[in-house]
């Protein structure tokens, strides 16, 4: 059995907050198809409800349980009596609303669709304890963001910090500040550094460079002892992964001299801005992978006493970034590209081989625990989304004590 939005609820249109918008916060929010855009001095709609785009970013959904008001291109899907307004926001958000589209511009929804879904029947109970479960995976998965968000904040600070001050190996701490200790610090093309760093243009410590290729592949990827050509989502933040990569059909020779190799500094050519300029040194190689066209791959001259890891670390510095971010070029924000010039004439600034090592360590701790938080949460969120698809779906029973079940298991 089941019941169609028009059975569970009403759906009224949302209304421009152009005469009730405040510069002040208040307990009424105003919701936009992005969320929260700001606060009013009075209420349209009565919580709680879920705002759902009737213009623009169809599949974004909120959840208000307090008096709101709701922006002209938005609707307020308010629940009728003995349904569950948490209940119904997970239906919802587990329906692929962007199949309603009917325009061929800007994206938009009619109320009539909507009021057209339907969705898996279920007693208020039944409701209750379905909105209770997905609830507390929200409250894990969010308490799990927060840690992950800290220690983002955590890295981005001391990594400012290492590449302003480094470590004291005599101590292994952070150097003193500038303005504590300023015999402890020189003048540089970057600013003020410690007296023991060398500055250098990246060019002088290249071996070589080489672009990569991409032939037409397969789209499955290849397995060990398989011929494959990665893909620029192998190259991230979190490092790089070989399991990344397309199958090179049979009948294409690869060249093997572009084959990525232990202690390759790897680093993301064209795509979008934010994807462009990634870096990774390359500690645990697959044989048989070729570098992408995407791509550019720097092999490093060994007896300069450079620590890879810190010099991939260095080259994804905020000074470095910043640099690049503002030479790449391109026609539009999804399709950009940085030059081999712009990268060779990096400064790369240099702590003795020991201190390279430290600065490492002490970033790869926080780094190590993003990692962690990061691969909790996906699990968490695979876990949620089984959970959504189960329960919601009614393919699991949702036992209530005192109450007849009367769902079938498939």
């Amino acid at each position: 059995m089941n019941n169609s939005l028009r059975e569970l609820a009403v759906v009224e249109y949302g209304a421009s907050p152009k005469e009730i918008r405040v510069d002040f916060t208040t307990p009424f929010k105003i919701y936009g198809t992005g969320g929260c855009v700001g606060y009013a001095k009075d209420f349209l709609f009565e919580g709680p409800l879920i705002v759902v785009a009737r213009k623009g970013t169809l599949d974004n959904l909120f959840y208000s349980e307090k008096n709101c008001w709701v922006i002209d291109t938005g609707y307020a899907v308010i629940p009728k009596q003995d349904v569950n307004a948490k209940w119904l926001y997970y239906q919802l958000s587990n329906f692929d609303l962007k199949k309603l589209n009917e325009a061929t511009g800007v994206p938009s929804i009619s109320r009539d669709l909507l009021y057209r879904i339907k969705f898996h029947k279920a007693s208020p109970s039944e409701q209750n304890k379905i909105a209770k479960i997905l609830s507390t995976a929200d409250a894990v998965i969010e308490k799990t963001q927060v840690a992950l968000a800290k220690y983002k904040a955590i890295k981005q600070g001391l990594l400012q910090d290492l590449f302003i001050r480094g470590i004291d190996i005599t101590t292994g701490k952070l150097r003193p500040r500038h303005e504590d200790a300023p015999e402890l610090y020189k003048e540089s093309k970057l600013g003020l550094i410690p007296n023991e760093w060398e500055e250098k243009e990246f060019k002088e410590l290249i071996k070589s460079i080489d672009s990569g290729w991409s032939p037409n592949c397969l789209v499955e990827p290849a397995t060990t002892g398989e011929w494959g050509s990665l893909k620029t989502t192998s190259v991230t933040w979190d490092g790089y992964n070989p399991n990344e990569n397309k199958k090179l059909p049979a009948n294409v020779l690869p060249l093997e001299e572009i084959q990525v190799d232990f202690d390759d500094i790897l680093i993301t050519r064209v795509g979008p801005r934010e994807r462009v300029g990634v870096v990774v040194h390359v500690n645990d190689p697959r044989k048989k992978l070729m570098l992408s066209d995407n791509m550019l791959r720097f092999k490093i001259v060994k007896d300069q006493n450079i620590f890879l890891p810190f010099l991939a670390l260095s080259l994804g510095s905020r000074y470095v970034q910043s640099e690049w971010q503002k030479r790449i070029s391109g026609l539009a924000e999804a399709q950009v590209v940085i030059n081999q010039q712009i990268i060779r004439k990096t400064i790369i600034l240099f702590p003795k081989s020991q201190e390279q090592q430290a600065i490492y360590e002490r970033a790869n701790n926080i780094m190590s625990k993003i990692k962690i938080e990061q691969l909790y949460l996906d699990k968490l969120q695979q876990i949620k989304q089984g959970l959504m698809s189960d329960l919601l779906g009614g393919r699991k029973i949702v036992k209530v004590p005192g109450e007849l079940v009367t769902q079938n298991e498939n």
